[in-house]
């Protein structure tokens, strides 16, 4: 296509480029989490299990008896465990899955994100993402959470001005609701 015909450039496009971390994907996975619909009802769920655990072990601890005490708080301490390391192993599997594709260019518009890797390209269109928040050191738009590519991740580290944050920021909030 020769560039200037067909459609207008865009002047508000926002650019970035990185080699994908494992760090970024387990920040967008639980951010990802925790502004999901299912979310609150697991933060809520094992808050619950820990009340409940340590109203069972009182009598234990009371009554002396070590072994239901550190049973039940083992237990405890081995979910919670896991709970933590979800993310992590889910941020790695995609890391490597993103990692395979090589560096990452992003542009986002007020179209939406086109993502170009060293195996393709691919568009994405704000209309089925609607919502995104922002971290520390992302930006993370969600999708419907039943899909396979359910999350867009923007790092910040991977723009290439100190204002691009602001525009991002701004190309978002018009676009999506941040949660």
């Amino acid at each position: 296509m020769v560039e200037g015909a067909g459609q207008p450039e865009r002047t508000d496009a926002v650019e970035l480029e990185y080699r994908p971390t494992s760090r970024d994907f387990t920040t967008a996975v639980r951010t990802q989490f925790r502004a999901g619909e299912n979310g609150p009802k697991v933060i809520w769920g094992l808050v619950a299990l820990v009340a409940f655990v340590c109203m069972g072990a009182w009598p234990s601890w009371r009554e002396g008896h070590t072994t239901a005490l550190v049973i039940r708080l083992g237990g405890l301490l081995f979910v919670l465990v896991a709970v933590w390391f979800v993310p992590v192993s889910l941020g790695r599997g995609l890391h490597r899955l993103a990692e395979s594709h090589g560096t990452t260019r992003m542009t986002v518009t007020d179209a939406g994100v086109t993502t170009t890797t060293d195996k393709g390209t691919r568009v994405r269109g704000w209309g089925v993402r609607n919502r995104y928040r922002e971290t520390r050191t992302v930006f993370v738009v969600f999708g419907p959470e039943a899909a396979s590519d359910a999350l867009t991740l923007l790092p910040k580290r991977a723009l290439r001005a100190p204002g691009d944050v602001d525009r991002l920021r701004a190309i978002l909030d018009q676009n999506l609701t941040r949660v």
